[in-house]
């Protein structure tokens, strides 16, 4: 078994106007992602040009290398225990996918990359989502749409190398509930139907323990919290049934929402997969 540290989480480095400026939260939020020293990353809401290369700089200064993304979502790997290259050298597979996004033809990126952790060559496949928002059955099918489009990109890479493992990483905007208690018209839960049906889990609900688990990825200062009761999940680390979480945790500050760092918090997860 092969032992990785994932994390994902929503940065919001354009659209928190009720947050600090991206320039004083940059340099915080690359150390709330240092303090758990994840293997892998996955981010969202990573802004434009200039706020992305703010962002890359401070990764690459704490040990991290931005490696695929696009459309703000990026992935980032812990360069002294992950690659995006092989033993020899040669770059490992790597894909973004452009997926439809809403019903006025506009695509948004999702990232596909294949990782080595450097101490083993054992290789993982990892996917960054960061799905549509709001509510209303109309916005949950499209996100089962995108994750779809992408999920047919993932199906082709296995029947070539059936062996590695996957892991799905990001916001999914989605619930492991049927509804929330917001909006009795809310529907968050196709994904996650169609995610199991897939064969995988999530780490929070199968870690062996767990720290925050009560609360919600959505960060509880935010406006929106109302929306989404403790233990609502918006962001989700996703792996397969095989896969051990050892450990699942979120962290969170209890300070005023003008003083976190985003409207939502990270998680993480430890994973023991079974690679070749």
């Amino acid at each position: 078994m092969t032992k990785i540290r994932f994390a994902t989480y929503n940065v919001c480095a354009e659209h928190c106007p009720k947050l600090r400026a991206w320039s004083y939260r940059v340099s915080r939020v690359t150390a709330v992602i240092k303090s758990k020293n994840p293997d892998v990353v996955t981010l969202q809401e990573t802004g434009g040009y200039t706020r992305l290369t703010s962002l890359t700089s401070r990764m690459k200064s704490s040990g991290y290398t931005r490696v695929r993304g696009g459309s703000s979502r990026w992935i980032f790997y812990r360069t002294a225990t992950m690659s995006a290259r092989d033993y020899k050298g040669a770059a490992l597979y790597g894909k973004t996918v452009h997926v439809q996004y809403g019903s006025n033809g506009k695509r948004q990126a999702i990232p596909i990359q294949l990782l080595r952790q450097t101490s083993t060559n054992a290789r993982v496949l990892v996917v960054n989502f960061h799905l549509q928002a709001l509510d209303f059955t109309t916005k949950d099918q499209a996100r089962l749409s995108e994750f779809r489009q992408v999920s047919n990109s993932i199906a082709s890479f296995r029947k070539t190398y059936p062996t590695i493992p996957v892991v799905k990483a990001g916001d999914f905007n989605s619930l492991l509930h049927g509804n929330t208690r917001y909006d009795s018209d809310s529907a968050r839960w196709r994904v996650y139907n169609q995610i199991k049906s897939d064969g995988y889990k999530d780490a929070r609900t199968s870690a062996r323990s767990t720290s925050n688990a009560s609360a919600s990825s959505l960060n509880k200062m935010s406006d929106d919290r109302r929306r989404f009761p403790p233990s609502f999940q918006l962001d989700h680390i996703f792996v397969q049934r095989n896969a051990i979480v050892t450990a699942w945790g979120l962290l969170t500050r209890n300070v005023s929402y003008g003083s976190q760092y985003s409207d939502h918090d990270m998680i993480w997860a430890d994973v023991s997969l079974r690679s070749r």
